[in-house]
């Protein structure tokens, strides 16, 4: 059973996640394909960056598991390295996202199959996180760049900052 702390992040991260979505069908697919003067990535592009990254989370963390690892239990110095993390994250410097979710960004994609593929992606998170064993939700199971080894609940506090984050680079382009 999905543990009330996780399943409330869950919920949280996938009512932010509609909501952006809600917001971005109001513009055209040029809008939303257009790269900003800048240079930086297009809206769409940052929408596919989101999504490859908790594609890949998941990936990495099955493949994880399926060699049976041995895994440390989260303690507190966790939780202060995420607090130090989200905070570091919201501020305004340009951080270098990791090749993998950086390089294989299409140059332009249309709105519903992306918005398609996001809820696919949510939904089998959800589904593998009803399949985990209760021995695991305290363990460190995910290796973030930043954070180092991080337990489920806060890789999907990774995914709310990342997604907070983003949705203001959205905003900024449009």
């Amino acid at each position: 059973m999905i543990p009330n702390n996780v399943k409330t992040r869950f919920e949280k991260i996938e009512k932010d996640r509609i909501a952006l979505m809600q917001e971005l069908s109001k513009y055209s697919e040029k809008q939303l394909n257009t790269k900003p003067a800048d240079g930086g990535w297009s809206p769409m592009q940052v929408l596919h960056h989101l999504i490859q990254a908790e594609q890949g989370s998941l990936l990495y963390i099955k493949k994880k598991l399926s060699f049976k690892p041995e895994l440390k239990t989260a303690a507190i110095i966790n939780d202060i390295r995420f607090m130090f993390f989200k905070t570091a994250f919201n501020l305004p410097f340009k951080i270098k996202a990791p090749a993998v979710v950086a390089d294989n960004l299409p140059e332009t994609a249309d709105f519903k199959s992306t918005q398609e593929t996001w809820n696919k992606t949510r939904q089998t998170f959800h589904s593998w996180l009803e399949t985990v064993d209760d021995d695991l939700w305290n363990k460190l199971i995910f290796k973030h760049p930043i954070m180092g080894r991080i337990s489920i609940f806060h890789t999907l506090g990774f995914f709310e900052e990342h997604t907070k984050r983003h949705t203001n680079q959205i905003r900024k382009a449009l």
